[in-house]
């Protein structure tokens, strides 16, 4: 079911149910039409949220089949003499439901007109130390999916939520690097010693964390990857088993998605592995894969990109470019004068880069 016709059928069925009398309250003689009515919504309103789950990587785990071949949720069979309990229970799970669809929808920007309210305001960097009423902490990396987790230029990490708050659970130390979303949904970064930490929700430090030493590290879809400093790559699932499918070689860089990984070699050439893998001949110097497609900066800082094409997200634009990241239907770019291009779109918002030297 795309994801277009999931919205519309979810909005015609919501309106039915507000529709019938006592939608939400006791009435005499229940019939069989006011279960289903919810049962559909119910079915619709879940398809719905693991679109939302596969499209932003965010609590892949309940998509029944998976996103790579997810089941399509029906309509459960109504009883042949509902109750008023029967009612009740439907009535607080599409409660349910659309709280949580709410949430999805504020955290990644998606529908958020449908939010009863509208989305709060999310700031957008912790406070941190303030001079003259001007922020004085400056960072050196940055990592976001549902929360965001930075380095500051004296090595240590801050993590903030959605809406700006300032997280206290994040370990101490000094980074050089950090991801979010490794093994599973926790935060992973490299030490300044070289060695690897993860810390899920809570703070609490994985106790299971691989051994060895390292210089970059990726996340997608729970995977982890990295680069050891002897430039081989190991991959970990959720439970930090390693992948076997990983390639052989040396490599300088590494970009992982839920669907595929992509590395460049010491010589410059690149492999990508995966479902949607593919290569492109030549010579690069970046490279980010994302949902579907992916893109990389050659030698000359021109770009490339490969993969599913809908919306343009391989039609990359001309010029020179000294970085790149992909997303779910998109990519930007930063020009070598500075400024952002981004092209290919799901939504609009995201094609807008803002103006200026970034």
């Amino acid at each position: 079911m795309g994801y277009k016709y999931v919205v519309v059928v979810v909005a015609v069925v919501f309106s039915a149910v507000t529709a019938i009398p006592g939608a939400a309250s006791a009435q005499a003689g229940i019939s069989s039409q006011n279960i289903a009515v919810r049962d559909l919504l119910i079915a619709n309103q879940e398809n719905l949220l693991n679109t939302y789950r596969c499209l932003f990587n965010t609590d892949t785990g309940l998509v029944p089949g998976g996103c790579a071949d997810p089941d399509t949720i029906n309509p459960a069979a109504a009883p042949q003499n509902p109750t008023q309990n029967d009612l009740d229970i439907r009535d607080q799970l599409i409660q349910n439901q659309e709280a949580l669809l709410n949430t999805y929808r504020c955290q990644h920007a998606i529908d958020t007109q449908l939010v009863p309210g509208g989305c709060p305001t999310p700031n957008s960097a912790p406070t941190g130390n303030t001079q003259n009423g001007r922020q004085t902490d400056t960072y050196t990396a940055i990592a976001t999916h549902t929360d965001l987790c930075a380095i500051r230029t004296d090595e240590t990490i801050v993590c903030w939520d959605h809406d700006g708050n300032v997280r206290t659970d994040t370990p101490d130390g000094t980074y050089t690097a950090v991801i979010i979303g490794g093994l599973g949904n926790d935060q992973c970064a490299i030490r300044t010693d070289a060695t690897i930490v993860c810390w899920d929700d809570n703070g609490n430090v994985r106790t299971d964390t691989p051994n060895g030493t390292y210089t970059a590290i990726s996340s997608g879809g729970g995977d982890l990857c990295a680069i050891r400093t002897d430039e081989t790559i190991v991959c970990w699932d959720d439970n930090v088993n390693v992948l076997a499918d990983t390639p052989d070689g040396t490599y300088t860089a590494i970009s992982t998605s839920p669907w595929h990984s992509c590395a460049i070699r010491t010589d410059a050439t690149f492999v990508c592995w995966g479902k949607f893998s593919g290569n492109v001949d030549g010579s690069y110097t970046a490279i980010s894969a994302g949902n579907g497609h992916s893109c990389a900066i050659r030698t000359d800082a021109t770009i490339a990109c490969w993969g599913y094409n809908d919306s343009g997200r391989t039609d990359a634009p001309d010029g020179t470019y000294t970085a790149i990241v992909t997303g779910s239907g998109h990519s930007c770019a930063i020009r070598t004068d500075a400024t952002i291009a981004c092209w290919g779109t799901i939504f609009d918002y995201q094609r807008n880069a803002p103006a200026g030297v970034s």
